[in-house]
């Protein structure tokens, strides 16, 4: 009886060997899925992730090796604060808050470019603005102090010979969500706005703003970035040949959205009416993808420009040695 048993329970014991190797795939290695974290705002001007992402383009020069999770913003400074947390592996951001963060010792990498131009300023009708030294003592809107929009605000006043009411001027800058100016311009709490599209244009559509600077009009005629791809330096690094597949699905989406604009159209329509609970007109969308020019190149002389911009606003203590910053690739 004793022998039996014994039996039994060495047969047990052999039968739970061979089911473990067999449940393991007979001994193949397990393979690592990593987890990319991208964060990216809802914006015409984040066209590329955006559509990228609906369209399965990016997770298809990934693979099965890694998994997409995306986390929105809307506005810069915030994104870099994220990725600097390590809370964001790639992020499509404005190139002033990256040039801020790097200045402060950020360690992060410009590895491509996303959109050039699509930012508009616009003015409340009925606030009696004209032209830029009209917003001589009005309130002006931006998404957030030291992004990409209120360099470019803080450039065109400059110009006009204006000032922020906070370095001896009369222009009071006010941060603003993009999505909360309506209300604002109809209270008449904010008498203009820099914003990146198609919050611009959206507003004109509403019957509440009127186009005071296009996309062209407010610095080289359109052709400085409005958004660039930055990677955390240690994913960068840890990473090089996924960074490498992830922007070879960049360049592909920028390829798509220049040659098939009508269908990037109604990806972007019914992604940010989902991202912001705004529908927008698809005419709307449609006429921002001609001021967003979707790129995947970034040229070092505007990363400088911008860098200057931000020392003499006072977002820098002195001029940044920009030398690491763009990775060449």
């Amino acid at each position: 009886m004793r022998k039996g048993r014994s039996w039994l329970a060495g047969l047990l014991l052999v039968f739970f060997f061979f089911s473990q190797v067999f449940s393991t795939g007979c001994g193949k290695k397990d393979t690592k899925v990593l987890r990319i974290r991208v964060g990216f705002f809802p914006n015409v001007t984040h066209s590329v992730p955006i559509v990228g992402l609906e369209k399965g383009i990016f997770q298809k020069h990934l693979g099965k090796e890694a998994v997409v999770e995306t986390r929105i913003f809307t506005a810069g400074p915030a994104l870099m604060e994220a990725l600097n947390a390590g809370e964001v592996d790639i992020g499509y951001v404005g190139p002033v808050p990256v040039v801020n963060s790097y200045a402060q010792g950020s360690d992060v990498k410009v590895v491509a470019g996303a959109c050039n131009g699509g930012s508009l300023l616009v003015y409340r009708l009925g606030s009696g603005i004209r032209q830029v030294r009209d917003l001589a003592g009005k309130r002006v809107g931006v998404p957030q102090l030291a992004n990409t929009q209120d360099l470019l605000l803080r450039h065109v006043l400059e110009e006009a010979g204006l000032k922020d009411s906070n370095r001896g001027g009369t222009v009071q800058i006010v941060q603003v969500t993009p999505a909360d100016l309506y209300p604002l311009f109809r209270r008449g709490e904010v008498d203009a706005a820099l914003v990146a599209e198609p919050w611009g244009s959206w507003l004109k559509e509403k019957g509440i703003a009127g186009i005071l600077l296009d996309w062209k009009s407010i610095w080289a005629e359109g052709r400085y970035p409005t958004t660039v791809v930055a990677v955390r330096g240690d994913f960068y690094r840890q990473n090089s040949s996924l960074v490498d597949r992830w922007l070879a699905g960049h360049r592909e989406t920028v390829e798509f959205i220049t040659a098939s604009r009508e269908e990037a159209g109604d990806i972007l329509v019914q992604a940010l009416k989902r991202l912001t609970g705004q529908e927008m007109d698809k005419k709307t969308i449609l006429n921002t993808l001609q001021t967003c020019q979707p790129v995947w190149e970034v040229k070092e002389e505007f990363i400088e420009a911008f860098a200057r911009l931000a020392y003499r606003n006072g977002y820098l203590r002195g001029m940044p040695d920009l030398q690491g910053l763009l990775a060449k690739r």
